[in-house]
C-alpha cells in the first residue's frame, strides 16, 4: 500500500507549470531580437528541415519494401498459392 494520501494513492510533488511564450511580434522582437519576416524565414527553414527528414525516411522505407519484394523467399511465398 502506498504511503501518503488517504485512499492508497501516492503523493506527487507539485510541479510548477511554465506558460509557453506568446507568439506575437512584440515578444519575438524583445526576446529573440527578430523581425516578423525573420521569424517567418526561421519557421519556413524549420519546416523544410522536417520535410527533408521525412523524405529520407520515406525513401528508406520504400527501398526496403522494394528490396523485400525481390527476395527469393518472397517469390516462394507467391508460388505456394
Amino acid at each position: 500500500m502506498y504511503a501518503g494520501r488517504a485512499g492508497g494513492r501516492p503523493t506527487t510533488p507539485s510541479v510548477a507549470h511554465h506558460q509557453p511564450p506568446p507568439y506575437d511580434d512584440a515578444w519575438n522582437a524583445e526576446r529573440r531580437d527578430e523581425a516578423p519576416m525573420q521569424r517567418a524565414y526561421r519557421n519556413f527553414a524549420e519546416l523544410l528541415q522536417e520535410l527533408r527528414v521525412a523524405q529520407t525516411s520515406v525513401q528508406v522505407l520504400f527501398g526496403f519494401i522494394l528490396w523485400l519484394s525481390f527476395t527469393d523467399r518472397f517469390i516462394d511465398l507467391d508460388r505456394r498459392r
